[in-house]
């Protein structure tokens, strides 16, 4: 007997991860504090994480595509165009810091090369993690009931919120990351699916953290190759990053308005995840549609009878 697939209500659905992602804060906090090697075992929750989301895309009748991660060529296409944003991003703040008197100098990776690589894999991971989380369940069951910028601002504040805990962190850096929150929720909106946005949050952590400074207020990289050293910009320095990081600075804001414009203005959007959703929900609407009982329709018929005499 083939089970049939149930409506899940916009809310429940975003109080099934939240709940699945509070169940599991015990083991995050401590993997937390596991040194070394054992520190790539925090992919562990975010796999959870994707684990939940897709059992609630095939409990309704969708799947991973109507998650918004198809596994096609043209995802590759994606991830790749959104990880050229966050380059073209990242090329503007450090060349705005350069002109300004910055240096931008190598330094020599202190791991070794089997944990640098490890150590970027799971900077991506944590960044498609995220992505799942705020841009995909949370984001797509608001969008459905109350529109997509609605969507995009209502997640993008917890986004910003959620890392105002991080080292360092502060006003602009807050109001920086919502920004980017926005961001990466256009990319989704315009692109229907999560890749984009998972190739330029993944691209811009793993190119702050190889190749500028702190990332998010973190400081400490194995696979950092070069540093860009801002201190002798004094009163200037605001403009280009912070002790928090680049995040903190004026370029960053600049860089996040003008990526959120570009992408609102391509309107090119993967088509096989929207016909999928399409089916999805026409599917629910049938499950929760209730025809009227024979007693009802005859008594619309008599009284629209009556009404004609």
């Amino acid at each position: 007997m083939v089970r049939q697939p149930l409506t899940i209500p916009w809310w429940a659905r975003i109080l099934t991860i939240v709940a699945s992602i509070i169940a599991i804060v015990p083991a995050m906090a401590a993997l937390a504090s596991v040194d070394h090697t054992g520190m790539f075992l925090q992919v562990i929750p975010y796999a959870w994480i994707l684990l939940v989301s897709v059992g609630m895309e095939r409990i309704r009748g969708g799947s991973h595509v109507t998650l918004g991660l198809p596994l096609r060529p043209l995802a590759a296409r994606d991830a790749f165009k959104g990880a050229m944003y966050a380059l073209a991003a990242l090329t503007f703040v450090v060349g705005a810091a350069l002109a300004l008197g910055a240096t931008w100098s190598g330094v020599a990776i202190t791991s070794g090369l089997g944990i640098a690589l490890l150590s970027v894999l799971l900077t991506i991971v944590l960044a498609a993690g995220e992505e799942l989380l705020f841009r995909g369940v949370i984001m797509q069951a608001i969008s459905e009931r109350f529109g997509t910028v609605t969507a995009v601002l209502v997640t993008s504040v917890p986004f910003g919120l959620a890392h105002a805990a991080n080292p360092d962190a502060g006003t602009v850096s807050v109001v920086n990351t919502v920004l980017a929150g926005i961001a990466l929720g256009a990319m989704v909106v315009v692109n229907r699916s999560l890749w984009l946005a998972i190739g330029f949050h993944a691209m811009w952590n793993v190119g702050v953290a190889a190749g500028i400074g702190s990332l998010s207020g973190f400081d400490s990289f194995p696979y950092r190759v070069a540093v860009l050293d801002t201190t002798s910009l004094d009163a200037w320095r605001w403009l280009v990053d912070g002790p928090y990081g680049i995040e903190e600075g004026l370029a960053t804001t600049v860089a996040l308005v003008t990526i959120t414009v570009v992408v609102l203005r391509s309107q090119r959007y993967d088509a096989f995840v929207e016909a999928a959703r399409q089916r999805r929900s026409i599917a629910e609407r049938r499950r929760s549609y209730t025809a009227p009982s024979p007693s009802s329709s005859t008594e619309g018929s008599a009284t629209s009878s009556s009404h004609d005499v």
